[in-house]
């Protein structure tokens, strides 16, 4: 009998330990689609890009932190080579590209939460990189403010911010086979089925 409740507590104790683990697991995502992350944020993933180049002119530019071509309408006074020569963010090493990223968040906890994340580009199961920028604007009309710190969203506002991150990445992840996904607040989107 003594051997049977030492084989129930131990078989407890187990469960009890590795249950947290499936249930902090990521999940798969959707861009366009609004998931709810610890019961805290509800976020969106509007959209993901790869870049070489991206709109650095901030203030009231709905274009900031966006990719940028030559094809892309600029105001009248520059060419768009112009443009993106005074304007462009790009990484200073040759070999790296931009991941962008927009995404919208708000909050639905009891608490206060500071939105900060510019989330993780995982290649080959291991090779990480999270090198970049956080920006935010509180409305549509209103100004990109560049932060790493976030944006701290107060409980019962329920007002939605938008948010723009990059991040730099190796070019050559995207001339393998290999895994290739991007992590923000508990949702895996898979950067192979967007690039294509």
């Amino acid at each position: 009998m003594k051997k049977k409740i030492k084989i129930v507590v131990a078989v407890v104790i187990v469960i009890a330990i590795i249950l947290p683990f499936f249930n902090s697991r990521i999940k798969e995502g959707q861009v366009g689609e609004t998931y709810t992350w610890n019961d805290t944020l509800e976020v969106t993933v509007n959209s993901i890009e790869f870049a070489e180049v991206i709109d650095g002119w901030g203030g009231a530019n709905d274009n900031f932190w966006k990719p940028l071509t030559t094809d892309v309408q600029i105001h009248d006074r520059w060419t768009p080579e112009q443009y993106i020569t005074e304007h462009g963010l790009k990484p200073t090493d040759s070999d790296k590209i931009i991941l962008c990223i927009s995404y919208t968040a708000k909050n639905v906890s009891k608490d206060n939460q500071t939105v900060n994340k510019i989330g993780t580009v995982d290649y080959d199961d291991g090779y990480e990189y999270n090198e970049g920028g956080l920006s935010y604007r509180r409305h549509d009309d209103a100004v990109w403010n560049e932060n790493a710190g976030g944006l701290v969203l107060e409980k019962l506002r329920g007002n939605e911010y938008e948010f723009r991150a990059y991040i730099f990445i190796p070019s050559e992840v995207l001339e393998t086979d290999k895994p290739l996904t991007y992590t923000l607040y508990g949702r895996e989107y898979d950067l192979r089925a967007l690039a294509k």
